[in-house]
């Protein structure tokens, strides 16, 4: 503690470097009133709800999509016609290059001119490996 002291005496960069070490004080957090906890319960409920009714009105929405894309199918006159309409090229079924994709290491950082750094994506890197941005990865270049 006498070294530590003398330390903060003499300041400069020791006392930054002890000032670093030293764990925080946590603030601590004032109690709620009963109106101030009824009230964030009330708004917590609401926002609850309201986030339940939008998942319930994007799901009806998919859902209905789907009904409607059956239906057209339906409808065609050929079984060659509905065939070919449920036909998906395996070619066609990269995902979007704009996608960034989950992995174990955070994304690299390119240098530009400006000197700030910008996340590449797959577009990009198919641009600068040559590929022109297509392909999906299959090596056809």
């Amino acid at each position: 503690q006498a070294l530590a002291a003398a330390a903060l005496a003499g300041g400069g960069i020791n006392q930054l470097y002890l000032r670093a070490l030293e764990p925080p004080v946590p603030k601590a957090i004032p109690p709620l009133s009963e109106a101030e906890l009824a009230r964030g319960t009330a708004l917590a409920k609401a926002y609850a709800r309201g986030m339940m009714a939008r998942h319930k009105r994007r799901e009806r929405d998919y859902n209905n999509k789907i009904r409607l894309k059956w239906a057209a199918v339906a409808a065609l006159p050929t079984e060659a016609m509905r065939r070919h309409a449920l036909w998906v090229d395996p070619d066609d079924v990269i995902a979007p290059l704009h996608r960034r994709l989950p992995t174990h290491f955070p994304p690299a950082l390119s240098q530009d001119e400006s000197g700030g750094g910008h996340i590449v994506t797959r577009a990009q890197l198919a641009e600068w490996q040559g590929g022109g941005g297509g392909g999906g990865g299959r090596g056809d270049g």
